[in-house]
């Protein structure tokens, strides 16, 4: 089953299979069916994209050369959910800023500003995005740093502009995408996401929905949807990194910023890239000397960030968890 060939009503069906915990929500599925829709429809995805490349543009050379924001970029996305939450209240895509670093770990307490992934984060991940925090993600360079924030942002604008017509508020799907309740009881054809290797395992909506591999990834087979998480569409996010760096969405502001991003810290794309990736990342906030930070337990996932403010909630939520679980290698 192939999306983009799909009538809604069969993506529907098969989603309710696939999750019957969220079909218990009155039109919940409805709405993630008619976002695969887009992200699986490249020629609309790019049309929606490249206006919210230009207001990006606007938002970042704002942000630079007004107001002397370090970094403008994540900025940028943050002040355009809320420009489009307040043109439109219905949209529903305030999300709580907490973009770039992760959660801290100190003495037992768990704090967060800003959230930047290195590695997967199985335990962790379900708890930050169901509390509705963006997050950077610094898995590997092919995956892209802010693939999400930007398919979210797509999917904010085309609710805005009609393009689909969503019955739930963008930040209400992103946070039931992931955590209790989010997960199939069936399996998917996946890949491990830092061994590379086949897997079979179970998935989030998140996954279904934004997190998918390419196809031509190793060990990578064509679409069928609902029994494996390879697509050559918007809902990879190294599809749209592709696009940025490489291809059609390449002469774009956000295609060439990401361009230069890279070329100035000297990152290549492509397999087995993330290690390097990763610890550049990892090695920068060590130059910077960022205090009261922690490498969580585990090859995958690390996590550093200076401490600047507490959120009751997710405390709540994470701090009975242990740094061997934090750390897990396991793939969402």
């Amino acid at each position: 089953m192939w999306i983009i060939n799909s009538k809604l009503e069969e993506i529907v069906v098969e989603l309710k299979r696939l999750f019957p915990a969220r079909a218990k929500t009155d039109g919940l599925i409805e709405d993630y069916a008619q976002i695969l829709q887009l992200l699986a429809n490249r020629a609309q995805f790019e049309d929606v994209f490249r206006e919210v490349s230009e207001d990006v543009e606007d938002m970042y050379r704002f942000n630079r050369d007004q107001l002397d924001l370090r970094n403008s970029l994540t900025s940028s996305f943050y002040d355009l959910f809320r420009a489009v939450q307040s043109a439109d209240p219905n949209v529903g895509c305030n999300f709580p800023m907490s973009h770039e670093s992760i959660v801290i770990m100190k003495t037992g307490v768990i704090k967060i500003q800003n959230v930047t992934l290195t590695g997967n984060a199985r335990d962790l991940f379900g708890g930050i995005v169901s509390r509705g925090y963006l997050f950077k993600d610094e898995t590997g360079p092919s995956h892209g740093e802010y693939a999400h924030t930007i398919q979210w942002l797509v999917i904010a604008y085309a609710k805005y502009y009609e393009i689909i017509k969503l019955a739930h508020p963008v930040v209400t799907l992103y946070m039931r995408a992931a955590g209790a309740g989010s997960v199939s009881p069936s399996k998917f054809d996946t890949l491990d996401a830092d061994s590379d290797q086949p897997a079979s395992l179970a998935a989030p909506v998140w996954s279904v929905l934004v997190d998918c591999f390419r196809t031509g990834e190793l060990y990578g087979q064509p679409e069928d949807f609902g029994k494996n998480l390879f697509v050559e569409d918007y809902r990879s996010p190294g599809y749209l990194t592709d696009q940025m760096l490489y291809r059609r969405l390449r002469s774009t502001f956000l295609g060439v910023h990401i361009q230069k991003r890279y070329e100035k810290r000297n990152i290549t794309t492509g397999l087995h890239s993330r290690t390097g990736f990763r610890d550049n990342w990892l090695g920068k906030q060590k130059k910077q000397k960022k205090q009261e930070c922690i490498k969580y337990v585990g090859a995958t996932t690390n996590t550093l960030a200076p401490t600047r403010e507490s959120t009751a909630e997710l405390i709540k939520d994470l701090s009975s968890r242990t740094e061997k679980n934090q750390g897990t290698s396991e793939t969402l």
